[in-house]
């Protein structure tokens, strides 16, 4: 089998989005924050600021 990094990328972004609706939908939860495209959490490798 074949993996292209293309499709694994679109597969996080996906993740990525269905984490987020998940985590908005549930009555408890204040805010969302992505922050995977800032550099100052990529260096601490967090995704999400809660």
């Amino acid at each position: 089998m074949t993996y292209i990094i293309h499709d694994t990328l679109e597969v996080a972004k996906l993740a990525a989005s269905d984490i987020s609706a998940r985590l908005c939908s549930k009555p408890e939860t204040i805010s969302v924050v992505n922050v995977e495209d800032d550099s100052d959490y990529q260096r601490r490798d967090i995704h999400y600021n809660l």
